[in-house]
Formats: C-alpha cells, structure tokens, sequence
C-alpha cells in the first residue's frame, strides 16, 4: 500500500509539457543573450567610471615585472588613439571578468530548458562548481601566471 501511494503522489515527468517550437527556442535564446550582454555593458559601465582605478590594477604586475628587470616603470604613447584604448580594453576586461559568471548563468538557463528534471539536477549541482572555478582561474592568473610571464617576457 504504502508503494502505490509513494507512486500516485510521485508526479510523471511529461516532456511534452516542456517542448518548444523552433520560434519559441530562439525567443529564449534572444531573451538569454540579450540579458548576458546585458550584463557585460553594465560592468563595462561601472568599470569606465572606475576606469583609472582598473587600469592601475591591471597594469601592476607589469610595473612589477618592469622594476625587477630595472627598466623604467613609465608607460610611454605612441599614437593619439592609443591611451583611450588603452582604458577601454582595462574596462573591457575588467568587464568580462565582472560578468563572466553572469553569462555563464544565463547560458545555464538556456540550456536547462532543453534538459529533463534527473538532467538538470546533476548540471545544477556543477554550475556553482564552474563559476567557483572560473573565478579562481582568473585569480590563479592574476597573481601567478601573468607575473611570472611578464617577469620571463620582459626579461627575454
């Protein structure tokens, strides 16, 4: 008795209840875009108007690895364009780095709306697991790998 009832109160998954036309999957797929990107331009926002600060940061294993090797830390210009883009690549990565978890997020639900309940329980178990490794990958490359390659680069 107690079987039946555990599987009468157990819902059936019905894929049908999920299924989507070929408009509706490409709706989702604007609407996930549009927020990821979304996301990117309100970082790359935030980082323009903290953009020396940004640039300082980025630029500190450089000056780093500059002063070891006895070089001047003064960063010279040669062209009239190249200071502003300059800033704008520091903001861009800053803001790639900032909302990278954000874009991975909304991929995420994208491709959960294709998946069955037993599917999405396993990938919801990694998706913290990712975004936690992403950001120790990007520090991971902040603090060790971009030091010791400008440190060889420069020293080359």
């Amino acid at each position: 008795m107690a079987d039946e009832t555990a599987n009468t109160t157990k819902k059936k998954h019905d894929p049908e209840e999920y299924r989507m036309t070929i408009g509706e999957h490409l709706e989702e797929l604007r609407k996930r875009l549009f927020l990821g990107v979304g996301g990117f331009m309100i970082a790359f926002i935030v980082s323009m108007i903290f953009g020396e600060h940004v640039l300082n940061f980025l630029c500190k294993p450089l000056y780093l690895a500059l002063a070891r090797n006895q070089y001047s830390t003064h960063v010279h210009i040669f062209e009239a364009s190249e200071s502003f883009m300059t800033y704008i690549k520091a903001s861009m990565i800053c803001a790639g780095t900032a909302a990278g978890p954000w874009m991975i997020f909304q991929l995420w639900l994208f491709i959960a709306a294709g998946l069955y309940p037993k599917e999405r329980k396993y990938v919801t178990k990694y998706l913290p697991l990712s975004i936690t490794l992403f950001i120790i990958g990007v520090v991971f490359l902040y603090v060790y790998v971009l030091p010791l390659m400008l440190q060889f680069l420069i020293g080359f």
